[in-house]
């Protein structure tokens, strides 16, 4: 498997980070230089399932490997400890509504860690990748991508670092976490017209099957986030949107529609 572990040392969130980074099946037999993805939820991206939280995988290196126009991904893993990726994963305090809250067993005032976490990416994680892999570094070529609530930290990277990320892939988006607060996000920040958004959707989607509403508040919060970004004017060959009828909210949907968004982002690239 031609995955590389690394652990490396975020001064931004005082901690140690791991890494799994994916280099395309021909990276040792050339001196190409690559694009390069970077992903939240590491140990749930690829084939290895034994480290994954829920026992499976997106498989992405499987897909990959029978692509001609690959890259170079780093997945982050999430951290473990209770809360933690709530709070990493959004920039603000969760909002969620009590009755959420009751069902989710979320304490209100998780999460807010989300802007030293994008940080990290920006000032210590893209300059270790780039120092240390043959990585084509310019805007063009970095791409960003998550699911859940790694949708929602990526969402906020790309608006707060505008110049660094062309592309991005918002899967399944939990906006039920911090909504409104994402929301006034989009509207009072200017988006380049040149960014790229995948987003998308299953009609089954629910954190918790005791709230038999999820699904109806995952497709609420999917096209308030899309309708917000195409109010910024942004021309809409530039926002690829899917819903897949019955999908659930797990890797399996996220491993189906990812050929999806990698065509997407890929599609006018020369390599």
């Amino acid at each position: 498997m031609n995955i590389i572990l690394k652990e490396i040392y975020s001064s931004e969130l005082e901690r140690n980070k791991k890494l799994r980074i994916y280099l395309p099946s021909d990276y040792h037999r050339n001196n190409t230089s690559y694009p390069v993805l970077y992903m939240h939820d590491g140990q749930n991206i690829f084939k290895d399932k034994n480290e994954s939280i829920s026992g499976l995988s997106w498989d992405i290196d499987q897909i990959l490997n029978k692509l001609k126009k690959q890259c170079i991904i780093v997945g982050i893993d999430s951290s473990q400890e209770k809360y933690e990726r709530y709070n990493e994963y959004s920039p603000w305090k969760n909002s969620i509504e009590s009755t959420l809250s009751t069902f989710l067993n979320i304490p209100k005032n998780i999460g807010g860690k989300g802007d030293k976490y994008s940080l990290f990416f920006v000032e210590t994680l893209k300059s270790y990748i780039d120092s240390n892999y043959r990585t084509l570094d310019d805007f063009n070529n970095t791409y960003i991508a998550g699911s859940s609530m790694g949708a929602i930290i990526s969402l906020y990277t790309v608006l707060k670092y505008p110049k660094i990320f062309s592309k991005v892939g918002l899967f399944s988006i939990a906006t039920w976490f911090c909504q409104d607060e994402l929301l006034t996000f989009i509207k009072n920040n200017d988006i380049p017209k040149n960014i790229k958004f995948y987003m998308d959707i299953g009609t089954q989607e629910t954190s918790s099957d005791a709230c038999i509403y999820f699904p109806e508040i995952y497709l609420d919060g999917f096209f308030k986030i899309k309708n917000a970004i195409l109010e910024k004017n942004i021309s809409k060959s530039y926002l690829f949107s899917t819903i897949e009828p019955k999908a659930l909210h797990n890797e399996k949907a996220w491993n189906r529609r990812f050929p999806l968004f990698y065509d997407f982002i890929r599609r006018d690239d020369l390599l």
